[in-house]
Order: C-alpha cells, then sequence, then structure tokens
C-alpha cells in the first residue's frame, strides 16, 4: 500500500477511540477500571503521494475491532492493555502482492499494546507522564494495500495535561497529549515521530456529549513517496518496505457526537488538513 492513507484514516479511528474510551490525563481510582471493545469501518478512495497530492490507484476497506482494558493500580498508577483485530480488501489495478491484494478480504490479530501512565498531580492540571510499547502479535504480511499493520515494534513515551474547564464552561474540559515514538530500524532506517493530540469535550446532558479533537505527526527520519522510491518493483527491497520507512506526516480534525450507554453510539466527521506519507497501526 502506498505508505500515506492507511494511518491517516487509522489516526482517525484512534482520535475517535480517545472520545469514546480512556481519559488519558485521567487515571482510574485504585482497583477500578474500564473494558472496551471497539469496531472500525474505514475506506480509503485515494492514495497520498509525499506532496498531499491525491491518485487513485484503487479503494481499500478496513475493519478493526479492538478490545482494550484500562485499570488503576494505585490512585496515581494505570495500566492500559489492547489487542486489535483488523481485516481489509484492496480494489483495484495495482496490487503489492497476491493472494492478499486479490480483492478478497484478508485478516490477522495485529499489534498488541501495553501502556503505564502515572499521575505526578491533579491541580492546578492534570498532569500525566506515559510510557507505551507496541509490538506485532505475531509476523504478519505489511507489504500489501490491505495490510492491517506495519509489522514494526514502536516505543512511545510522553505526556498527558487535561482539567475540567469549570467555572468559565462547568461541563467542558480539554485534553492534550504529547508522544515521541521511537520505531524499528529497518534497512537501516529508524522514522521516530513526534505525535501532538488535543481533545475539548462537553457534556451536554450526561449521556450525551460533543468533542472536537485533532492530531499532528512529525517524522525525523524516513523516506518520502514517491521520490525516494524510483523503482516500485517487489525485487527493489526498498520498495517491498516502503510502509516501514517513509515519512508520516499529517494533520487531523475529527468532531464527535457520543452517547454512552453499555454500547457506545458514535457519530463523527473528519477532516484531512494535510498529510505526507503513513503506515497504519490501530493504537489506542
Amino acid at each position: 500500500m502506498c505508505a500515506k492513507h492507511r494511518l491517516l484514516l487509522l489516526s482517525a479511528a484512534v482520535l475517535l477511540a480517545h472520545a469514546t474510551g480512556f481519559g488519558q490525563a485521567w487515571v482510574p481510582p485504585k482497583g477500578e477500571g474500564e473494558m472496551a471493545l471497539s469496531y472500525q469501518n474505514l475506506f480509503t478512495r485515494d492514495h497520498f503521494n509525499g506532496d498531499g497530492s491525491r491518485h487513485d490507484y484503487g479503494h481499500i476497506r478496513l475493519f478493526g475491532v479492538i478490545e482494550e482494558l484500562d485499570y488503576g493500580v494505585t490512585n496515581k498508577f494505570a495500566v492500559n492493555l489492547s489487542v486489535p483485530y483488523g481485516f481489509g480488501k484492496y480494489h483495484g489495478p495495482f496490487p503489492h502482492k497476491l493472494p492478499i491484494d486479490d480483492g478478497d478480504y484478508h485478516g490477522a490479530l495485529q499489534d498488541m499494546h501495553v501502556g503505564f501512565r502515572y499521575n505526578v498531580f491533579r491541580r492546578p492540571i492534570q498532569f500525566t507522564p506515559f510510557v507505551a510499547v507496541a509490538f506485532p502479535s505475531h509476523h504478519y504480511e505489511h507489504f500489501a494495500h490491505s495490510a492491517v499493520g506495519t509489522d514494526l515494534w514502536e516505543v512511545q513515551m510522553g505526556m498527558s495535561l487535561g482539567r475540567s474547564l469549570a467555572p468559565v464552561l462547568a461541563r467542558g474540559y480539554f485534553q492534550m497529549r504529547y508522544g515521541y515514538s521511537i520505531m524499528q530500524r529497518v534497512l537501516g532506517i529508524r522514522p521516530d515521530r513526534s505525535r501532538i493530540e488535543t481533545q475539548f469535550g462537553y457534556f451536554v446532558t450526561r449521556r450525551l456529549s460533543l468533542q472536537a479533537l485533532a492530531a499532528s505527526q512529525i517524522t525525523h527520519s524516513g523516506l518520502d513517496f514517491p521520490h525516494d522510491f524510483p523503482v516500485r518493483s517487489p525485487t527493489n527491497v526498498a520498495w517491498t518496505h516502503h510502509d516501514q520507512i517513509s515519512a508520516i506526516n499529517f494533520q487531523l480534525t475529527v468532531a464527535t457526537i457520543t452517547a454512552p450507554s453499555r454500547i457506545s453510539v458514535l457519530d463523527s466527521a473528519t477532516t484531512l488538513s494535510n498529510g505526507q506519507s503513513s503506515s497504519p497501526r490501530f493504537w489506542p
């Protein structure tokens, strides 16, 4: 798959998961936690080149199911675990590899995620550093438009900030999260990344809330598509690893309406402001 489009869509899905899932700046009380099952249905029409231009190289449908657990070990320390399963299909004239890009659905367990966060203080603002690791559950195919991931290890560290907006806006809150990801080295290239996510939320009622979310990511190394891949053939080793070594830069905004119950109902609108190359990961 051209590096770009999958991470952009999956990043939107990640933001939606944050909207309905676990607040990273807040830590659950000792002995308490939450479990969530998220379903994501993603459709790709255009591929993006490194300059942000769009091209129709075929269409991709990706589905993802993520089981996630967030547990308060103490009143300040929490552990987060997630297990994603994804499957997808590609329909177009430029398959990367058969049979995975043969137009049928192919699925696999993707990357396991383990995260730890510690709430340093709560006033005047929630301040919670974190460290997390994502690793492939097994070796799966990454060189395909319909591949579910990049088959890479990733270590992320950073911090989350958050607070209620009372008394200015009694039912409002905001969060901000910065993470630096150290990626597995492939062909001598380690495309480490910085990412910032922000969220503003407002509870219209006890069961109805509105969220506005945004994410930006900058890759500190990595190759640019298509300029750094003049030979796009399965015989070119760099091309067969382009999802793993490409630079990933994007800006993304998401608006959501959430009605939590035993089964959460979510409606959303997503806007991609800018994007340059990418690769996928279901990251909670």
